[in-house]
């Protein structure tokens, strides 16, 4: 796998039990979050759900896209560009939000300093890389950005995806998909088998999936036999080992492939829609969706973080 296609997956290190979650996330969420938790009386207080307590539809949610890029940049007559760049998200809770499920915003917290971290390494990676090739092929701007949606986010269940989209001067740009779920009351990672009803559901999951296809680039396609033959162990295989790319929402539960997990580059990355109507058994009642008062889209806010600019001596340490 090229160094710069780089997936990270977040370590969860156990439960947190309740009465302790308080001292356990400090390091993770605001100040002022910790400070109404502890206000609230208790853990169970805060987590009892019941209607003297907000939820978690009634609070906005803020996705702030960061751009990092390398110090050095290519000047020509015509041009003036970095050598590298690199986009990457960043999930906030209100401080309402983070106080009533202290968990969730703590999860959330690890998943924003890993993804920091990750995207600092990828540009050292991406501007070492545009130097080699500078004086021969550097055409613009070694770059990978990742996209992020929140398609989940109400008391049963939070959920966002990213979409990378990368180019390093090759014969194409590539792209490719992460979707990370929790239990909005646990704070726990959901795997895929504890969202399917039952393993008699997990069973026939792959067969319905591979039933339900449809490539990015060539829509009006279906697969042949013979292809279908081919995909088939690799699904069960994925869904196997929890590697299924997936989200749940009031459109159904849908899943997305690489270019390249199933098929050629040439049919693009490729999706599979299912609708709760039509599989009403797939999903278990604790995490299906309900319709919402206020939709999701009406309590996302996206903003533009200010250019951060690195150093030549700044990525040194990530390149060693």
């Amino acid at each position: 796998m090229r160094y710069w296609k780089c997936r990270f997956f977040i370590l969860i290190a156990g439960c947190i039990c309740l009465c302790g979650c308080a001292n356990g996330t400090e390091g993770f969420v605001s100040e002022e979050a910790l400070l109404m938790y502890k206000e609230s009386g208790s853990a169970e207080a805060s987590f009892s759900g019941r209607e003297s307590v907000e939820t978690i539809t009634e609070f906005g949610l803020t996705v702030t896209n960061n751009r990092i890029e390398s110090e050095l940049r290519l000047q020509t007559e015509t041009e003036n560009f970095p050598y590298a760049y690199i986009v990457y998200p960043e999930f906030s809770l209100t401080q309402e939000a983070e106080a009533q499920f202290l968990q969730l915003a703590g999860r959330l917290q690890e998943d924003n300093e890993a993804i920091s971290e990750e995207a600092v390494e990828e540009l050292a990676n991406a501007t070492a890389l545009a130097m080699e090739g500078a004086e021969y092929w550097l055409a613009t701007s070694n770059q990978r950005t990742a996209s992020a949606e929140i398609f989940r986010a109400d008391d049963k269940m939070f959920g966002y995806r990213i979409v990378y989209e990368g180019y390093y001067n090759g014969a194409h740009p590539d792209m490719w998909f992460e979707s990370v779920v929790y239990d909005t009351q646990s704070g726990e990672r959901l795997p895929l088998a504890d969202v399917i009803s039952d393993a008699e559901q997990m069973k026939k999951l792959p067969q319905i999936i591979l039933e339900n296809l449809v490539p990015a680039a060539q829509k009006e396609y279906r697969f042949t036999d013979d292809e279908n033959a081919e995909m088939l162990p690799r699904i069960e295989e994925m869904v196997a080992e929890n590697a299924l790319v997936w989200t749940l929402d009031e459109n159904g539960f849908h899943v997305y492939f690489d270019a390249y997990d199933l098929q050629f580059y040439a049919f693009g990355p490729i999706f599979c829609d299912l609708s709760l109507e039509e599989y009403s058994d797939l999903i278990t009642e604790k995490y299906r969706p309900e319709p919402m008062k206020v939709l999701l889209a009406d309590r996302v806010t996206y903003e533009e973080a200010d250019i951060k600019v690195y150093s030549l001596s700044d990525l040194e340490r990530y390149t060693e």
